[in-house]
This record gives structure tokens, sequence and C-alpha cells, in this order.
């Protein structure tokens, strides 16, 4: 065992690790953290299992990271939250290796709602998911979507 969460680090790491360019991996939980809503976390491991919290969500950035993260060819991480704002729809950010986290696209419910994938880095440089539900009125919670959000990354 590398590392056991203890709640103010995060807990509930459901997505596999990425092995960035660095060499470490990097990872979120949906739990836990250093805010006081407990809305998850980023953070960097190192092989030998040394912790870095990057980021702790629930100060209006987001809460619930459930999805694996993805280094694009900016060297960036980006990543989801299933949690945002006021109806709690969820969020698209990038994270620096640093831990630097901006906002990228916020969900409404029209465009879908609770993004638990992990994103994908598309040929044309625009990132690419899915969300659980949303947009359709076909189903009582809408059917989900497939979505794109452009993040300026370079081809």
């Amino acid at each position: 065992m590398l590392h056991s969460f203890d709640g103010a680090g995060g807990e509930k790491s459901f997505a596999a690790l990425v092995e960035g360019s660095d060499g470490n991996f990097y990872g979120t939980t949906s739990f836990g953290g250093g805010n006081a809503n407990y809305g998850g976390t980023v953070f960097k491991i190192t092989a030998s299992g040394a912790l870095t919290t990057l980021h702790s969500f629930g100060s209006g950035d987001g809460t619930g990271a459930s999805a694996g993260l993805v280094q694009a060819t900016d060297g960036n991480f980006y990543g989801t939250t299933s949690g945002f704002g006021v109806s709690n729809t969820g969020a698209v950010f990038k994270i620096t290796p640093a831990g630097a986290l901006t906002t990228l696209h916020t969900f409404d419910g029209t465009d879908g709602e609770l993004p638990y994938s992990t994103l994908v880095e598309g040929a044309n440089g625009d990132l690419y998911g899915t969300t659980e539900f949303g947009a359709s009125s076909a189903c009582s919670e809408g059917g989900g979507t497939v979505f794109s959000v452009a993040a300026g990354l370079v081809p």
C-alpha cells in the first residue's frame, strides 16, 4: 500500500490514476479534502507513496471529482466535477501540475449534467466527454449527452 486516505487529504478515489509526463501519478477523490464541505481533491502521488494535495474542491469551484484526469498536450490536467453551483450539475476544469485550477465550463442541465467520465483530448484539440443526465426530454431525468469543450489546445 502506498497511501491511505484520511478524509482531510481526500477520500473515495473512484477513478484510475494517470501517469504524468513528470513520472508522478495524478488522481481525484470525490469526497474529503481541506474545505468545509469536503468536495473532493486533485492529488499527485509519487511511485514511493508521497502524496501532495494539489486542490481541495468546495469553495465555489465544484464538488465530487469522480472521473479520472487526462494530461493534455499543453502539459496540464483536465477533469470534471459532478457538482457545481446551486444546481449541482457539474463542471469541466483545468489544473496545472502545480495546482492552479481554472473552471472551463459549467453544465446547466440543457447541455448535460453529472459528467462522471474521464475526458478525452480530440485530434482537433477539444476535450470530449459524456454526462449521465440532462438535455433530452425523452427520459424523466434526461438521457445524457456527449459534449465537447474548446480548451484552446493545439493539436
